[in-house]
């Protein structure tokens, strides 16, 4: 009977749907009454339970259900899950190739990837060593291995009474395989319908037994091919522009009015081999001619490339029946290639200032000059190559003694370190080849003064001249984490009337650090619009913390936790005690009532404190200018829009703790092990929430803090918080073309006030046998009530899923399958529906989005499978926002251009039980 539940539960949990794990059916729990179902850790609590489920919610994706949706990555995987509602970067957006390229995140609830705790086999792994969108450190999961993955554990809410810092949103916790007989051999082949995007993964597993001893572990290797914009229909030139088809800017000269200096005469004919034969003269109506390409602009990966080997491992040595020592290890290296854009070079003072006119004596005027790279000047393709380089190691000891006490000693550490590589400009080098030396300034204008001629602009280079301004700029970041852990748990303490108390304690010590070890060049104005910020800083870790499950009645479970922790950083200590309480109710077997409080925090993050002060060219939609001088104008099609500023940032010592609270509360039903209801409630609210400032916002505050004709109203108060800081962060030139306009912007971290999200999340499942097969029905939805987000007390609450918010958050999402299993055949049919999302323009929403995937899975034998997935298989691009006038022309936090792809699976055993 006891295995007859297990295969059950096992089943239902790899039918393809992320939804909470289940609580075992009523014959299940009275055949581990009787001691035949082993105790079990589950994510969320230390201390170990028959039961697979405790008062907060878990969501459980085992291997097989990996396999059988066809999830190809761990961000693919993740992404289906209805918890995972935040906009993060994709491999193609911009922000992802300048701060974390190779790089991928998760983003429980929509509160920011750091608000999200990683685990693998329980424990913290090193940060990514680039900081998100060059602002707070994260866990990088493109590079957790999917086909070595045991099962992953999503718990809902706030965890920090167990693990301790960043646990706000959730805790994912990657749990490997470990417990493995004979030796498993795997091979996986993709391809996209529409070329590009191939792929190669092979997999091995395998264990080892003698004696005493036991080995067990996974390689994996994947040889994944690059899939480029210009691929893609939707894509591949400014015509699949919605807005606005013209070309891109490859050869430009503009005059003291922004008005465009028409080409010489021949000049863009000349030219028109560049860019694979694509460049030609083209008019921009009331600014000029140009030279220009429209398909330059898909020069650009959509998936990147990546050859990776990856390892994990445990292997033990029993030194008595009461005591093991065991280590687990993992080893990883990555080299990724990818590419977001051409080189470009444009003449510019410094990488301060944005106002980058010189007095051309050749043509008696102000001019500023620009101009993209082409392949056949660089040689082809300049993409980034990043070598990422993974490895941890945690020996340790765990035993058992008396009648029910556990015991675990263990030392982590952790260190991620990557070679980051980008093709540069430099500057100095760049404004002699073009422009020639600089014969003094301009006595009206103060101007710097150079005698180039236009010609030189308009001329192709040569591989060699290109080679003489260009140069890779190489960043060598590395992170780093240690943690000696002690925990104690007995799961039968002494026991009461209704049953045994649980107990479990943990204490902790350790340290972590980063340091981005720019190239020293990046931190002057060396390279052409770039000039980045240093980082490095380190500190220490302890806590201890308890934790207690206490049954109360028959049918009534208490348990709570409570833990201390304390951060050294910085010349300051901070200290943080979370806790937590939680709530069972079963009436009966098949009936569960749960409810959950916690609270929670984050310590400072060590890049906002410890970043040093840098400029990064950025460009804003100038809200005020676009409101005084073109107020019928839509932002996109105002002069205004997207003007190119300079943002200030630096670190802050002084940051406090995010603090968070956490409510959860739930009924589950499950009258057999065929059927599977449940309904949780959430609600986060988090304090002291760090960030950098938008400068979107800004712009946006500032606008509306200042009249748009003398006297006039004002849409806030000038003398109101947000507008006095806002006006203070914003410098504007006060003379020269650029007179009134945005010149730079001053960012860095703060404490803000709070963020609050509250939702409900459903789950279903349901199988059917019949003499024909099983029939098995999944499905999850999350849906949003609310997400408010407030800068300073006293301001406007926004609502992040207003269409005018400035934020992408779904409000709905949902996914389902359904799936039918006979005699070694298995088809599984799975969706994913994302809600309504706010359009480019924000002032409407475009429509809900669906992906569908199929596999069709066949056992051979016991030991031979072969399994067939469809991803998108309905071929489905991203829904069409006819607003969206930035390139790619849709959403990459949300879509991909991606279209159908094809994968097939092979898996062999070699010995052992059957698959």
């Amino acid at each position: 009977m006891a295995n007859l539940g297990k295969r059950s539960v096992r089943v239902l949990l790899a039918i393809g749907v992320c939804v909470p794990a289940l609580t075992a059916p009523a014959f299940a729990q009275d055949a581990a009454a009787e001691g035949e179902s082993p105790e079990i850790i589950v994510t969320g609590s230390r201390i170990p339970t028959i039961r697979d489920q405790g008062p907060s919610p878990v969501t459980v994706i085992d291997s097989d259900t990996i396999r059988a949706n066809g999830y190809t990555s761990v961000p693919e995987l993740l992404a289906a899950m209805t918890q995972n509602s935040g906009e993060t970067q994709s491999p193609q957006s911009g922000s992802s190739a300048d701060f974390t390229p190779g790089a991928q995140q998760v983003d429980l609830r929509g509160l920011g990837p750091n608000h999200t705790l990683v685990l693998v086999n329980g424990r913290r792994i090193a940060d990514f060593p680039l900081p998100y969108i060059g602002r707070s450190n994260f866990t990088d999961i493109s590079n957790i291995p999917v086909s070595l993955i045991d099962k992953v554990e999503i718990l809902s809410g706030a965890g920090s009474a167990i693990y301790g810092s960043d646990a706000i949103a959730g805790v994912i916790n990657f749990k490997m395989k470990e417990k493995l007989d004979g030796i498993t051999l795997d091979y996986r082949h993709g391809r996209t319908e529409h070329g590009g995007g191939m792929s190669h993964r092979f997999t091995a597993t395998g264990g080892w037994s003698s004696g005493r001893f036991n080995i067990a572990g996974g390689v994996e290797y994947l040889d994944q091919r690059p899939l480029w914009a210009y691929d893609r229909e939707i894509q591949d030139s400014t015509l699949d522009n919605p807005v606005n088809t013209l070309a891109r800017r490859t050869f430009l000269r503009i005059d003291e009015n922004v008005d465009y200096i028409t080409p010489p005469a021949g000049a863009c004919d000349a030219l028109s081999g560049l860019n694979r034969g694509t460049v030609r003269q083209y008019n921009r109506p009331r600014y000029g001619d140009f030279c220009g390409s429209q398909e330059s602009i898909a020069y650009g990966t959509i998936i990147s490339g990546r050859k990776g080997f990856n390892s994990f491992g445990t292997m033990s040595y029993e030194l008595s029946d009461n005591a093991k020592l065991f280590t687990d290890f993992q080893f990883g290296v990555s080299k990724v290639r990818l590419m977001y854009d051409v080189t470009s070079w444009a003449f510019e003072q410094s990488s301060s200032s944005s106002d980058n006119y010189f007095y051309n004596a050749f043509t008696d005027q102000l001019e500023d000059w620009s101009r993209q790279f082409t392949p056949e000047e660089t040689g082809g393709f300049e993409m980034q190559r990043i070598k990422q380089t993974t490895y941890s190691i945690t020996p340790g000891i765990r035993g058992d003694f008396g009648k029910s006490w556990n015991y675990e000693l263990s030392f982590n550490y952790s260190r991620y370190q990557s070679v980051v590589r980008w093709p540069q400009i430099v500057n100095s080098k760049a404004q002699a080849l073009f422009l020639g030396p600089q014969i003094g300034f301009d006595d009206d204008s103060g101007y710097p003064i150079y005698n180039a001629n236009p010609a030189r602009l308009y001329t192709a280079l040569t591989r060699a001249e290109y080679d003489s301004i260009s140069a890779d700029t190489v960043y060598r970041p590395y992170s780093w984490t240690n943690n000696l852990q002690a925990t104690l748990t007995n799961g039968d303490l002494f026991q009461l009337p209704a049953g045994p108390v649980g107990f479990a304690a943990v204490v902790e010590y350790g340290k972590q650090g980063y340091n981005l070890r720019p190239d020293p060049l990046a931190l002057t104005d060396y390279y052409y619009s770039w000039r980045d910020s240093d980082g490095v800083g380190k500190r220490s870790h302890a806590a201890i913390g308890g934790e207690l499950r206490v049954p109360v009645l028959d049918f009534v479970t208490v348990t709570g936790a409570g833990r201390y922790d304390r951060f050294g950083f910085a010349g300051r200590n901070l200290g943080k005690f979370t806790y937590n309480g939680g709530l069972e109710v079963r009436p009966t077997n098949s009936l569960l009532f749960r409810a959950a409080y916690g609270t929670a925090f984050r310590a400072p993050d060590l890049h906002y404190v410890f970043t040093g002060p840098g400029n990064v060219q950025s460009s804003v939609d100038d809200y005020y200018l676009c409101g005084v001088e073109e107020p019928d104008e839509d932002i996109g099609d105002c002069t205004y829009s997207g003007t190119g500023v300079v943002v200030n940032r630096t670190g802050n010592r002084d940051l406090k703790a995010e603090t968070g609270k956490t409510l959860t509360s739930g009924i589950v039903f499950a009258p057999s092990s065929r059927l599977h209801v449940s309904v949780d409630y959430f609600n986060v609210r988090l304090d002291n929430q760090v960030n950098d400032l938008s400068i979107d916002t800004l712009a946006r505050a500032e606008a509306d803090c200042r009249p748009t004709t003398p006297g006039g109203p004002t849409a806030l108060d000038p003398n109101s918080p947000t507008c006095r800081d806002a006006l203070a962060r914003i410098s504007r030139f006060t003379s020269g073309g650029f007179a009134g306009q945005i010149s730079s912007i001053r960012v860095n971290p703060i404490n803000i006030a709070r963020e609050r999200t509250s939702g409900i999340d459903v789950a279903f499942r349901g199988s059917l046998p019949t003499d024909f097969g099983t029939f098995t029905l999944s499905a999850s939805h999350s849906h949003v009530f609310k997400h408010s987000f407030q800068q300073y007390p006293g301001d406007p609450i926004i609502d992040k899923l207003a269409v005018d918010s400035g934020y992408y958050l779904p409000r709905d999402k949902s996914s389902g399958s359904i799936s039918w299993a006979n005699e070694g055949l298995q088809f599984t049919l799975s969706g994913t529906r994302l809600g309504k999302l706010p359009n480019y323009d924000e002032d409407a929403f475009i429509k809900a989005s669906y992906l569908f995937n199929a596999t069709m899975q066949y056992d051979f034998t016991d030991h031979f499978r072969g399994s067939l997935t469809i991803r998108n298989l309905f071929d489905k691009m991203p829904v069409k926002d006819p607003t969206w006038s930035s390139y790619p022309y849709y959403n990459t936090s949300w879509f991909d251009s991606i279209g159908r792809s094809v994968f097939l699976q092979l898996t062999y055993k070699l010995g052992g039980g059957a698959l």
